[in-house]
Parts: structure tokens; C-alpha cells; sequence
């Protein structure tokens, strides 16, 4: 016996939907296939925008639909904190730098401030002499920034140490 032909709908018939089978369509995918929206070229795509699904546990590229392998995701999250992480240590230490600089203008502003004043000098915080303008014009003594804290942290230590 033949089969019986199906029948084909006419002009005002519409077709009955497909049954849903519980696949979940992507509509972006879609939308490349049928050229609305342009597509990168192969291998062009760096994966910015990634998606993850838990419960089919991929990851795909939002811009381009290719699926990422899971160490290639990992990577790129990575890099980004990598990243992030130079940028706010950088920060950090411009921040540092710019207070230290900032205790130093304090500190001069402070010494101008008493030598401004008529009947008071300021003095040096540890013997107590006075500081005049005139000690600072010819010239000053220097010595090394290191030698000088090693020296402050030793006297400390040892009135510490006398205390006891």
C-alpha cells in the first residue's frame, strides 16, 4: 500500500508550532545566522563579554556566541584582576608619595610660620636650641636620611631599655 501523501497548508493556513522540547534557544546566535548582527571574525573576538551557565556549567562569548573552554574563562578573570591589582597598587603608591611630599610642605610651612613671628623662633625637637633664618641661609649640614632614623630608633630603644 502507498503512503499517503501530507498535506501542504494553503495561502490563509498557518502551520501548528513546533511542540516545545525544553532546549533553550539562543536568539543571538540566531540573529548572526540570519545576518542582522554582524559577526567578528574567527579568532578576532578577544571574549570580553562572557556568560556562564551553572547548570549546563559552560561559559560562551556574548559577542561572538563561540563557546570558551573553562581555563580560557579562568585566564581572562585572572588577567582582569591582574590588572585591576597594578592599577590600585599604583595608586597606593602615588597616594604615598604625594602624602610624604604633603608632610613636607606641612613641615615648612610650620618652621616659616614661627620664624614669621616677631618675638619666637622655633626649635629643634630634640636639643631644644632655637632655629634662626640666619643659621639656614649660609648653608645647612646634611646627613644621610638612613643614618639619621637608625640613630633616632637606637635612642629610642634605649630609653626604652633605662626605663626598664
Amino acid at each position: 500500500m502507498g503512503q499517503v501523501p501530507e498535506e501542504k497548508p494553503r495561502g490563509g493556513e498557518m502551520k501548528k508550532p513546533p511542540k516545545p522540547t525544553g532546549e533553550v534557544l539562543n536568539l543571538g546566535l540566531a540573529r548572526i545566522r540570519k545576518g542582522r548582527t554582524p559577526r567578528p571574525k574567527h579568532g578576532a573576538c578577544r571574549h570580553l563579554n562572557q556568560t556562564y551557565d551553572e547548570a549546563e556549567r559552560r561559559v560562551w562569548c556574548d559577542d561572538c556566541g563561540d563557546e570558551i573552554e573553562v581555563f580560557d574563562a579562568y585566564m581572562a578573570l585572572i588577567n582582569q584582576y591582574d590588572r585591576i591589582h597594578k592599577h590600585i597598587t599604583s595608586r597606593t603608591e602615588e597616594a604615598i608619595s604625594a602624602e610624604k611630599h604633603n608632610l613636607v610642605s606641612r613641615a615648612a610651612k610650620s618652621v616659616d610660620k614661627h620664624w614669621r613671628k616677631r618675638d619666637t623662633v622655633p626649635l629643634c625637637p630634640h636639643c631644644n636650641e632655637g632655629l634662626f633664618p640666619e643659621d639656614m641661609v649660609d648653608g645647612l649640614s646634611t646627613a644621610s636620611k638612613k643614618w639619621l632614623k637608625q640613630k633616632r630608633d637606637k635612642q629610642k630603644r634605649d630609653k626604652q631599655t633605662n626605663l626598664l
